[in-house]
């Protein structure tokens, strides 16, 4: 027998007898291997290896690594941080689990599934964790046999069955026509600088895309839901969302250099921490939404005037800290309930509010009292006596100037402001 593909021998491992197999467990000491090939025994004691233990192999230097036929489970950050350029994964593997190969430098993922053997095929990327290969620069994916839950395209990709599940992508970040949903995690730190976003697409999952160097983004129609932290930490600088677009979940585009930012009508929810730390100097909020996250637009340069419109619509804590507001409309539905310190717009220096309805809390709990100078209300609630009691101290003790308008005049000024956002 060729000695390079000779199994590691057995007595270099620590392992333990289960019910349903072997568990190995690590080598008996760190930098055992010899030019580091990992090449692990089938059987021990001639009982087959079914699982390998969690953090078992991590940060050793294994460049070869040849797995149990028997195996089915792979425990948490196994083999994270090794030094794995091609990697086969056996046929009846059930659980890949978190970061069990995170950061090994896999370039060639092969799932082997020989036919003819006696090995039972698993749905095993139902019950993995999605971060199993995160932050590997993986350029090429191979299904080996007739496997009835997965296949790969042109060996650019793996999908379910049908093609319409995209679970892992590679480096050239290409999607197949006819893709409906991207997987969680599925190009995560994958190193990807284009993407081509099918006009199929649904559904966009959890981190699908973070940690990459997109700097362009065309969202298509027909796409209704966001993930979170799905384009996160990005280069992306101009973002328009289709008229199908309904939900931007937590975290989607945080830390991306966005400086253009054009919402649809029809939009519902943007998440909490959606856009937090862009370059944004103006947003123009749809009409349609009905909640504004916590943190939401935290740490940009919106400059001038945020305008509320909708009539049902919620904003949380801190949404727009740390911007450059000056100016805001709200209205009575508006974040009521919250503390002043958790106002929407603290870290701004908001010199004029201008309310369209009766408040339930005293002004303090919208804007950062220290920098207000005027008060623009609308001419019914200026005549609310419960207003003006609760709000009678604050601007007396402060010089704030209350000015009485007009429905007719309020909404002459949200449009000159609305220009100005465009």
């Amino acid at each position: 027998m060729n000695s390079k593909k000779r199994r590691t021998p057995v007595e270099y491992f620590e392992y333990e007898r289960t019910e349903n197999g072997v568990k190995i467990k690590g080598l008996k000491e760190s930098g055992m291997l010899q030019g580091g090939e990992l090449r692990m025994p089938d059987y021990i004691e001639g009982v087959p290896v079914t699982v390998i233990k969690e953090r078992s192999f991590v940060f050793e230097d294994i460049k070869v690594l040849v797995l149990p036929k028997k195996l089915q489970e792979i425990g948490q950050e196994a083999f994270s941080n090794s030094k794995i350029k091609k990697l086969v994964i056996p046929g009846g593997i059930k659980e890949l689990g978190r970061s069990a190969f995170r950061d090994c430098g896999i370039k060639k993922l092969i799932f082997d599934y020989p036919e003819g053997g006696d090995t039972e095929i698993y749905d095993f990327f139902s019950t993995s964790s999605p971060y199993a290969f995160i932050e590997n620069p993986i350029e090429e994916i191979v299904v080996r046999g007739d496997n009835p839950y997965i296949k790969d395209i042109n060996r650019q990709g793996l999908y379910s069955k049908n093609g319409k599940r995209l679970i892992l992508g590679v480096t050239s970040g290409r999607i197949e026509k006819g893709t409906k949903i991207i997987a969680p995690c599925a190009f995560k730190r994958r190193g990807v600088r284009a993407i081509n976003l099918p006009t199929s697409i649904r559904r966009i999952g959890l981190e699908s895309f973070s940690y990459n160097k997109l700097s362009e983004l065309e969202i298509p129609e027909g796409l209704k839901i966001l993930g979170t932290s799905s384009f996160a930490h990005n280069q992306i600088e101009k973002l328009k969302t289709p008229k199908s677009l309904r939900l931007i979940k937590e975290s989607a585009f945080v830390a991306n250099k966005i400086k253009t930012l054009e919402m649809n009508e029809g939009l519902k929810e943007i998440g909490d921490g959606a856009f937090i730390s862009n370059k944004l100097k103006k947003v123009k909020l749809p009409k349609t939404l009905t909640r504004v996250g916590a943190e939401a637009f935290v740490n940009n340069s919106i400059e001038k005037a945020i305008i509320f419109e909708s009539e049902s619509l919620s904003v949380g804590p801190k949404a727009f800290r740390n911007n450059k507001i000056e100016v805001v409309f709200i209205n009575k539905e508006m974040i009521e309930g919250h503390s002043w310190i958790l106002t929407p717009f603290s870290g701004n220096k908001v010199k004029k509010i201008f309310i369209s309805g009766p408040l339930e809390n005293p002004i303090q709990h919208y804007v950062e009292k220290g920098y207000l100078e005027e008060v623009h209300l609308e001419k019914g609630v200026a005549d609310d006596v419960r207003f003006m009691e609760i709000n009678e101290e604050l601007l007396k003790q402060n010089d704030i100037k209350v000015k009485i308008l007009t429905k007719e005049e309020m909404n002459n000024i949200k449009n000159i402001y609305q220009t100005i956002n465009v």
